[in-house]
């Protein structure tokens, strides 16, 4: 019975599979559909559906969330069919934000465009964390020498990547036509992004550092060659000393000039520049094993752990953000 059931439900996700396969094979288009309550505005998360439109002109709604990707990076998958809006906008005269959707399943691939209508609801958020750096990768385990008897030594595990300094800005903030709107100034490119909200909730900066990536482990030593007629069995080889982990990002930092029709906004800012976290250091990689001996030849020797690598030190964290209250021309930042 038990047999038959299993039988039953590997059938089924077989189905599941194959149908899911043609369903990503054979989409026309896509389109996405949120709450009309939802907080559309970026660097909000919201949920959403998405529904595809077959070659055949059947409508689908996708319910595998592990289906869904969005390669252009405007929207940031957070799981649960639910996702953050990330990229800024350009200037304050469009509410439009276009996004691109794809599918994909082993394999089969397919994207479409959509726009949604952001509403501006909900506080302003502004993500500009550095990225995180990844893990060292692991080395592959050694062997013995070809003509020797020896197993090799491991390879050094590799260094865990260093995490990215975040951003320094230059902030301009004001009350205009019932918003509360911000514009950022990057200090190193000077490229302005655009903020705005209807409610007068709260305004966040994230300018984390990027926490670091992990050494790798060491690569395990080399198994010494068994023992034959004339030869004595091989030694081990050590284990590999493990990658270092990286060092953390910097936090940034933000310079806020706040309008005289907006100063009761600044109780409602928080800016988070705490720096990364350093990257663990990986463990040393373990020692190959002596060969066995014939008897009457001597023992061979094993080898020794490999030593682990150095913890990488966290980023330094970004000063405390500067406001400055002085009237200034806002409309040259909506021309």
């Amino acid at each position: 019975m038990r047999i038959a059931i299993s039988l039953v439900l590997l059938l089924g996700i077989l189905a599941s599979c194959h149908s899911e396969k043609l369903l990503v094979n054979n989409v026309s288009s896509m389109s996405m559909e949120t709450d009309r309550n939802t907080v559309l505005n970026t660097g909000n998360s919201f949920e959403y559906t998405i529904h595809a439109t077959l070659k055949s002109g059947e409508n689908k709604k996708i319910k595998n969330d592990d289906l869904i990707y969005f390669p252009n990076h405007q929207l940031k998958d957070i799981g649960k069919h639910k996702a953050i809006i990330q990229q800024p906008l350009y200037d304050f005269k469009t509410d439009q934000y276009p996004i691109t959707i794809g599918l994909q399943m082993e394999g089969y691939t397919t994207s479409c465009t959509d726009t949604l209508v952001l509403n501006f609801k909900g506080p302003i958020k502004a993500l500009w964390p550095g990225r995180h750096g990844t893990d060292g990768t692991q080395p592959r385990a050694s062997a013995a020498t070809l003509f020797g008897r020896d197993g090799l030594e491991g390879k050094d595990g590799e260094a865990g990547r260093n995490g990215q300094d975040a951003p320094n800005f230059t902030g301009y903030l004001w009350e205009a036509e019932n918003e509360i709107r911000m514009v950022l100034i990057c200090d190193s490119t000077g490229t302005r992004y655009c903020y705005r909200t209807i409610e007068r909730d709260s305004i966040i900066v994230d300018l984390r550092g990027g926490d670091a990536g992990n050494g790798s482990i060491g690569g395990t030593g080399g198994d010494g060659k068994q023992g034959k007629p004339g030869k004595p069995p091989g030694n081990g080889g050590d284990g590999g000393v493990g990658g270092d982990g990286g060092k953390g990002g910097n936090g940034g930092s933000l310079l806020l000039f706040i309008h005289p029709n907006a100063t009761y906004m600044d109780h409602s800012i928080a800016v988070l520049n705490s720096g990364g976290k350093g990257g663990t250091a990986g463990m040393g990689g373990a020692p190959g094993n002596a060969g066995n001996a014939l008897k009457g030849q001597r023992e061979g020797s094993s080898g020794i752990q490999g030593k682990p690598g150095k913890d990488g030190a966290d980023g330094k964290d970004g000063p405390a953000i500067t406001i400055s209250k002085v009237a200034f021309d806002c409309s040259i930042f909506t021309k």
